[in-house]
């Protein structure tokens, strides 16, 4: 049984667990942020035809309800539009969750990113009660991605290097933490 909820509600948005029903939805948004995602995301270095898409969400649903990650679909609640994707990952130590997002480039600057991973913060410690920790990386260079951690009182835990997957990436990554104490003083968890 899966120990996140199907639905989150991130304000501006609805965060649905992903499934092959939000195929046409994801593929569209892909679609429409190709050049951006390409810079950035080691799955978008390959242009996944449909058929590849509908698998990844099937093993994404399935990946859900056995808690060996939790990836949901961006709604935004306005238009019902598919705006991208979030999710929760385990890591190497069983108290640490780590963030990954992307948002449709013609959504972007709109707070989606930040609102997302709010939710995603606020669903991993009240969820998982083994997690301490929660983590968010990114490449130093995507100035867009490193805004969110610091919006949500996250800290810069440590500078990392590693081989450059994408056209983007510089080798030079950044990764920000908090820890539940910390999320609960600084945002009122329940």
């Amino acid at each position: 049984m899966a120990l996140l909820p199907d639905l989150l509600d991130a304000g501006v948005l609805e965060l649905c667990r992903t499934e092959p029903k939000f195929h046409k939805g994801v593929l569209e948004a892909y679609e429409a942020s190709y050049a951006e995602v390409h810079r950035w995301l080691v799955w978008a270095q390959e242009d996944p035809t449909p058929d590849d898409l509908w698998s990844h969400l099937q093993e994404d649903h399935l990946r859900f309800e056995k808690n060996d990650g939790w990836r949901y679909v961006m709604l935004e609640r306005m238009s019902g539009l598919v705006v991208g994707w979030a999710s929760l990952r385990p890591t190497e130590s069983s108290d640490v969750v780590s963030i990954g997002y992307w948002v449709r480039t013609d959504r972007t600057r709109l707070g989606y990113a930040t609102a997302a991973t709010r939710c995603l913060t606020n669903a991993a410690f009240h969820h998982l009660a083994e997690v301490d920790r929660v983590e968010i990386s990114m490449d130093r260079s995507n100035v867009a991605s490193v805004a969110v951690p610091r919006k949500l009182a996250y800290r810069l835990d440590r500078e990392t290097e590693y081989e450059p997957l994408t056209p983007a990436h510089t080798g030079r990554g950044f990764v920000w933490t908090i820890d539940r104490a910390s999320w609960t003083n600084a945002n009122c968890l329940d």
